[in-house]
């Protein structure tokens, strides 16, 4: 769980969970997540990325990877294809 405003410490947190279990897809979720609502979208694509490798129907992880990239203002063919794959995925 992302501590409200406290970034940091929940991406510490997430950090041990990661450290104990590599293979716990909604924690790097989690942490891109805080790593994205700091600003620091590179770290956050970067954990979106592992989360949809250790759970590839993670639409979630494709879709707020897709945000990444759009906030970034760059890939945006990638963005769009991760909304794609989120769409399929949701049946939409």
């Amino acid at each position: 769980m992302i501590h409200l405003r406290n970034y940091g410490r929940a991406i510490d947190d997430l950090n041990t969970a990661i450290r104990h279990n590599p293979s716990y897809s909604a924690a790097f979720l989690s942490r891109g997540v805080a790593y994205g609502l700091r600003g620091e979208h590179d770290r956050a694509i970067a954990d979106f990325t592992d989360a949809i490798r250790l759970d590839p129907r993670n639409v979630a992880a494709y879709t707020n990877r897709g945000v990444a990239y759009t906030k970034k203002g760059e890939k945006k063919a990638q963005a769009e294809a991760d909304f794609d794959v989120a769409r399929k995925l949701t049946g939409r």
